[in-house]
C-alpha cells in the first residue's frame, strides 16, 4: 500500500460552523489508472465511502468529492464539506485506488488537520458596567475642564509635527523598498530566463535551479526565510508572513507558485522524471505571471470582504 501525503489549501482561509468550505488537496504521482482516469473526464465525482474509517458526522458532514487533474502527474481531490463544531479534526486516509475501481495498486490519500473557528472566542464579547463620574469641588469644574481643553490644544499641535516628519520619513522608506522589490524581481526573471536557455543540465538539477530562485525571491519580497521553508510549509509560511492581508488575487497568484514546487519535486527525487516538452519553458511562464501579480500595487477592488 502508498501513502501520499496531500498539500491542501482550506477556502475560505477561516471556516466557522455551518460554512460551506472547501479542502484542496493536491498531490504528485504517476499511476497509470489516475492519470487514465482523469484523462477520460475533466472532473470526476468520487463516493465518501471510501474513505478508510467512518466519518465523523457529529464534527462535519462533506457534500461532495471531485479529483481533476492539474498538470503532468499532478491532481487534486476537493472536498467540499459543512462543520458542525469548532477545534481540530483530520479527515480520514481515502483509499483512491478502490475509488476508480483499481485493484492492481493500493493508493491512499492522507489529510493535515482542518481548523475551525468560533465566533465567540475572536470577539471576546464582554459586559463592563458603566463608571460613575467622580465628584467635584465646586468652582473647579471649568478649571479642569480648561486645563483638559489646554491640553488637547498642545497634543493635536504636537502630533501635527509629528505627523509631517512621519510622513517624509515614511515617503522615502516607501521609495527605497519599492527600488529593492523592483530590482529583485527583475534579477529572478532574469535568472529564470537563463534556466529556460539552460540545454546542457539535466532537469533535476535544473528543477532544483528554479526552486532555489524563487525561495530567495520569496525570501526578499516577503522578508521571511523560505530559503529554509520545506514545499508542505509554503503556503502556512505565506499568511504567517503577510498577517492574511493580502488581496484573494494575490493569495491565487502565490497558490500557483506552490504548485509549481510540487511539480519540481517529483522531478528532483524521482528517478526517471523530467521535463516533458515545453513544460520546463511552460512552468517559468507562470512562475513569471504569477510574480508579475504579487507585485502589483493592491487595489480596493481586489481585497476580500472582511470574514463573518
Amino acid at each position: 500500500m502508498v501513502s501520499i501525503q496531500t498539500q491542501q489549501i482550506l477556502i475560505p482561509k477561516k471556516v466557522y460552523i455551518a460554512d460551506k468550505a472547501e479542502l484542496r488537496c493536491t498531490f504528485t504521482t504517476d499511476a497509470a489508472f489516475v492519470r487514465d482516469a482523469t484523462q477520460q473526464n475533466d472532473d470526476i465525482n468520487l463516493s465518501t465511502s471510501y474513505f478508510i474509517r467512518p466519518l465523523d458526522s457529529q464534527a462535519y458532514e462533506i457534500n461532495s468529492l471531485k479529483l481533476t487533474n492539474s498538470g503532468a502527474n499532478t491532481y487534486t481531490l476537493s472536498i467540499t464539506f459543512m462543520p458542525w463544531q469548532t477545534g481540530e479534526f483530520v479527515f480520514p486516509d481515502y483509499d483512491l485506488s478502490s475509488a476508480l475501481n483499481n485493484d492492481n495498486e493500493q493508493l491512499n490519500l492522507s489529510f493535515h488537520e482542518v481548523i475551525i473557528n468560533s465566533l465567540a472566542e475572536e470577539n471576546n464579547i464582554s459586559n463592563l458596567q458603566e463608571s460613575i463620574s467622580p465628584l467635584l469641588l465646586p468652582g473647579t469644574t471649568y478649571k479642569i475642564y480648561g486645563g483638559i481643553a489646554v491640553l488637547l490644544l498642545f497634543l493635536i499641535f504636537l502630533i501635527r509635527l509629528i505627523v509631517k516628519h512621519k510622513a517624509v520619513e515614511f515617503f522615502f522608506k516607501s521609495k527605497l523598498l519599492q527600488y529593492k522589490y523592483n530590482k529583485n524581481k527583475k534579477l529572478t526573471i532574469k535568472k529564470l530566463e537563463a534556466v529556460r536557455h539552460n540545454n546542457t543540465d539535466s532537469d533535476k538539477i535544473l528543477a532544483a535551479g528554479i526552486q532555489k530562485i524563487i525561495r530567495e525571491y520569496l525570501e526578499v519580497r516577503f522578508e521571511y526565510p523560505f530559503t529554509r521553508t520545506v514545499t508542505s510549509e509554503l503556503m502556512n509560511s505565506f499568511y504567517t508572513s503577510t498577517q492574511h492581508q493580502l488581496s484573494s488575487v494575490k493569495e491565487d497568484a502565490f497558490i500557483g507558485i506552490a504548485e509549481t514546487f510540487i511539480r519540481t519535486d517529483y522531478i528532483r527525487y524521482s528517478d526517471n522524471a523530467s521535463f516533458k516538452n515545453d513544460e520546463k519553458s511552460e512552468l517559468i511562464n507562470k512562475l513569471l505571471r504569477n510574480i508579475d501579480i504579487i507585485e502589483q500595487p493592491e487595489k480596493k477592488e481586489d481585497k476580500e470582504t472582511p470574514d463573518a
